[in-house]
């Protein structure tokens, strides 16, 4: 890949998927969800020195970048700027193709970087720091011209909800926890209980957990699907996070043992908290896989999607 002149990209963060967000109220860039928002988006210009610029889509007179005539070091803040700010992309990795870059300021050795400290929510703050290498994955950037947001999941949608390392799917047991099992066509099953995926707490201490369970409750529970852009730029691969936490929805050790607990944990970079949500056809009280085999599919793997 290439930049091309004039052309937008959005440009995401390789750790957590943040897209790099313009704040009109404090003219900071921070990293937030991407929703496709014309603040999100960005497009790219050449300068005269043979480096690049981007500005702002929706704020066309600021660009990405910090204020002049202050030296760049570790941690100084990452704005909107009234005037053209030059960086140096290098891409990562050997393949040409490569939409993964660094952002270097030119002639020195700080790179655009998301503080760690920002934990994953919304409004990380953005830095200039000195490149740490191909390992430091707050300092990797996905800079993509496919600037369409898709929801990854609809409201009042049936889905089996897969997860990425093991391939097993969420299964509501007769006990009522959730645990991961092997796809079942579900010949000898029975049918979708109604009940919603939720935690396990109870009324003397409703916090949410490291290690919580997910189980099934009669009740409306709240979750929030976010993409893993840097895994699936359509939502292939998403995090299930409990509202306004860094707890995410983890598959212990990513086995593929019928069974294997379901529930809360910090989020990590392995693949045992990401999932895929696939979507099913339900009539005549089964449900159908969506490519229209025929075959049917256990009710209790394939959760109903309702909005919050």
């Amino acid at each position: 890949m290439s930049f091309e002149p004039g052309k937008v990209y959005k440009l995401a963060n390789f750790r957590t998927g943040s897209a790099l967000t313009l704040k009109p109220s404090t003219g900071l860039v921070v990293g937030d969800m991407f929703e496709g928002k014309p603040n999100q988006l960005w497009k790219a210009e050449p300068t005269s020195s043979g480096f690049w610029s981007f500005k702002n889509v929706e704020h066309q007179g600021l660009y990405l970048g910090i204020e002049r005539k202050i030296v760049a070091t570790d941690g100084k803040v990452v704005s909107g700027v009234s005037y053209l700010f030059a960086w140096a992309p290098k891409r990562v990795g050997e393949d040409s193709s490569s939409v993964m870059f660094k952002l270097f300021i030119p002639y020195t050795d700080q790179v655009l970087d998301l503080n760690l400290n920002g934990g994953w929510a919304n409004g990380i703050l953005l830095q200039v720091y000195k490149d740490w290498g191909a390992h430091q994955l707050n300092q990797k950037w996905i800079i993509d011209s496919n600037t369409t947001f898709e929801n990854p999941v609809n409201a009042g949608g049936i889905y089996k909800i897969v997860n990425c390392d093991s391939g097993t799917v969420v299964h509501l047991e007769d006990t009522r926890k959730v645990a991961g099992y092997s796809f079942n066509d579900g010949r000898n099953q029975n049918p979708w209980s109604g009940l919603y995926m939720a935690l396990a707490t109870s009324d003397s201490d409703p916090v949410a957990q490291d290690s919580a369970r997910a189980v099934g409750v009669p009740h409306p529970f709240a979750w929030d699907v976010v993409p893993e852009r840097a895994y699936g730029a359509k939502g292939e691969a998403c995090r299930i996070f409990v509202p306004y936490t860094a707890l995410n929805l983890d598959l212990d050790l990513g086995k593929d043992d019928p069974g294997t607990t379901i529930g809360l944990s910090s989020r990590d970079d392995g693949s045992k908290q990401r999932w895929r949500f696939e979507l099913c056809d339900f009539h005549a009280g089964a449900v159908q896989r969506r490519s229209g085999d025929g075959s049917n599919v256990n009710a209790n793997d394939v959760p109903v999607i309702e909005p919050a």
